[in-house]
């Protein structure tokens, strides 16, 4: 069944930016309707703004009216305002249309799942976006970068609001480097492994229980994450006195070096690793594989 275009469609000034604010909002409006209503028909979920041109949807050649490129990167400019397009550069040349947006398309695929009882199953890109079992499915052959843009952080699977994000992400660096400073001064009373052995098993618990928080206020999330994030960082702050105390001055500089190289190279092997894995097995298996390494840590220095 082919696409019905809207009245507007034949009204040759409507391929015309109006001058008259009002009538120009009535005008924005028709294309962001015509628009998504397009894309969804015809499923199509991004533009290139020079090929699209050219095509059907903004080319009239009934009544030979087109819309200039000008005009077609306001009008897509107002949908990015209402949150229907994303551009995917700063050139405009071409942007991600949701007729669904990213979250849309999350709850979507989230029921189906539920549906499917494939709660905390492993399931490919292909089998979800291609597969035989979602061949009836709205979400059957979705773009696969619309689709990243669904699989958000684990936070953003249940917290909609940035600014929380962006606050839990502050309280979070703040509290380790106070902790830090307190984990330094307790080791200096004590020794490390007296030290160490207390915060260790703490980031087990709290790693380990993160996946609960989302049954609960955002708010309890967020101090959970603030709490793990200061607990697990603050033993960074051991390592120097803990390299001097177990090996030696001699050579203390250099262990200490080698100590934080290490570091270093686990940020990089960590961040890719969880962007492969989290594919996979999903930020509830995430979580809990970094709770298995934490409660191996704990082990060693018990």
């Amino acid at each position: 069944m082919g696409f019905e275009y809207p009245w507007q469609y034949s009204f040759p000034p409507f391929f015309t930016l109006q001058p008259n604010l009002e009538t120009r909002k009535v005008q924005l409006e028709g294309w962001k309707s015509l628009i998504l209503s397009y894309c969804q028909h015809n499923r199509i979920y991004s533009l290139e703004v020079q090929q699209y041109l050219n095509e059907p949807l903004f080319n009239n050649r009934e009544i030979n009216r087109q819309l200039n490129y000008d005009t077609l990167v306001t009008i897509l400019d107002y949908l990015r305002e209402k949150g229907n397009i994303e551009w995917t550069d700063k050139r405009k040349v071409k942007c991600f249309v949701y007729w669904k947006t990213p979250e849309e398309w999350a709850n979507v695929i989230y029921q189906w799942v539920q549906k499917k009882s494939l709660t905390n199953t492993v399931c490919t890109f292909y089998e979800i976006l291609s597969g035989d079992d979602t061949s009836k499915e709205e979400f059957h052959g979705l773009n696969e970068d619309v689709f990243r843009k669904a699989i958000n952080p684990f936070g953003q699977t249940f917290i909609s609001d940035d600014f929380l994000l962006s606050a839990i992400g502050a309280c979070a660096a703040v509290g380790n480097a106070l902790c830090r400073l307190l984990a330094g001064h307790l080791k200096d009373m004590v020794t490390y492994k007296k030290c160490c052995i207390p915060l260790s098993a703490i980031a087990t618990v709290l790693v380990s229980t993160l996946i609960f928080t989302t049954e609960f206020h955002p708010l309890f999330y967020a101090a959970w994450i603030v709490i793990s994030v200061s607990i697990t960082g603050s033993q960074y702050a051991l390592m120097p006195s803990a390299v001097t105390e177990y090996f030696g001055e001699r050579y203390a500089s250099i262990n200490i070096g080698l100590v934080y190289m290490s570091t270093v190279i686990a940020n990089i092997l960590g961040a890719v690793g969880s962007q492969v894995l989290t594919q996979y097995i999903g930020w509830k298996g995430m979580i809990a594989v970094i709770a298995f390494c934490t409660l191996i840590d704990f082990e060693k220095v018990g």
